[in-house]
């Protein structure tokens, strides 16, 4: 309902003062990006198949890598914001590498 008022009036004045155009805009460009994906994307192959892997691997291990490595130096005494983008930057790079660890065991293969 508000993604037909957000269209049909885009200025539309909202209970928070901002317009249902706010609330409009990303679903739309949600529902093009899939749309856009779905039509470009039908077979993936050579690289891309590869990546999409790699990609599902991380998505899977991720969590476990990112408490591991915040566990790992929760003592040291930091600026947050600096243990904040250590310790994403460490679990991005672990997490690439344990995937493509993990893709290369066949069993593992077969199931991610």
């Amino acid at each position: 309902m508000a993604l037909a008022l957000a269209l049909a009036h885009p200025m539309m004045p909202s209970p928070d003062g901002f317009g249902c155009q706010t609330d409009a805009w990303p679903a739309l460009y949600a529902h093009w990006m899939l749309w856009e994906f779905q039509r470009r994307f039908i077979v993936l192959d050579g690289l891309w198949k590869s990546l999409a892997r790699r990609a599902y691997t991380i998505f899977i291990i991720h969590p476990s890598v990112l408490v591991a490595v915040a566990l790992a130096w929760r003592g040291v005494s930091a600026n947050a914001l600096v243990k904040f983008a250590v310790t994403g930057t460490v679990s991005c790079a672990l997490c690439f590498f344990f995937a493509g660890w993990l893709l290369r065991v066949p069993v593992l293969r077969k199931i991610l």
